[in-house]
């Protein structure tokens, strides 16, 4: 599924701003990099990743926590993630989202 999506981004790109198959390793560092510098900036600036990794100790034991919340749930912002990972959270009651059938 993240496979799709990310296809679907160097489609956009590549027909946006030319960034072909020629390109593609170049866009794709050039985003892991992006990528690296906002986690460095979240890391020094950001009080509330700080506290959670305080109590979690140790990066791995975040990464994890947070990918596991991923799954489960919608968040609004990074910020209320953190505070969920920090405070705690209630599970609300699971609701199941049917389809109506299309004919």
């Amino acid at each position: 599924m993240k496979t799709k999506y990310v296809c679907q981004a160097l489609e956009i790109l590549n027909y946006n701003f030319g960034h072909g198959k020629n390109s593609l390793s170049t866009v794709l560092a050039l985003l892991m990099m992006l990528a690296f510098l906002i986690d460095q900036i979240q890391q020094k600036a950001c009080s509330l990743f700080k506290a959670v990794l305080i109590k979690l100790v140790r990066k791995k034991y975040l990464w994890e926590k947070m990918r596991g919340l991923f799954y489960e749930f919608e968040f609004n912002s990074m910020q209320n993630l953190f505070e969920a990972m920090l405070y705690g959270f209630k599970n609300k009651r699971l609701e199941i989202a049917y389809q109506e059938n299309s004919a």
